[in-house]
């Protein structure tokens, strides 16, 4: 689960906040794994926006829908993007920077 500390010093999480309406005031971001907490690092000024998405699957037939990853990253001023993605069904922790 991601937890963002806001501009305004409000925390936010998966739980109580929609993406979309904090994404442009987040401050700093971490990630919840398990029990362990993964700090983004806060780039004071670096940062052109975070990102957070997940992959998923679900039978055609219906049925539940199974969360597979889940990742949190940020992208800088200067293009480059910097993410961290959980696996959940394989146990994984990778970190890209692209």
């Amino acid at each position: 689960m991601w937890k963002a500390i806001l501009k305004n010093n409000t925390q936010a999480t998966e739980i109580s906040h929609k993406w979309s309406d904090i994404k442009k005031d987040i401050e700093t971001l971490s990630y919840d794994y398990n029990g362990v907490e993964v700090n983004l690092p806060a780039l004071n000024g670096k940062i052109k926006e975070y990102l957070q998405f997940k992959s998923a699957s679900a039978s055609l037939s219906g049925g539940a829908i199974d969360v597979e990853s889940q990742t949190v990253g940020v992208i800088l001023k200067d293009g480059t993007k910097i993410s961290v993605k959980f696996s959940m069904k394989e146990k994984k922790i990778n970190v890209v920077v692209e």
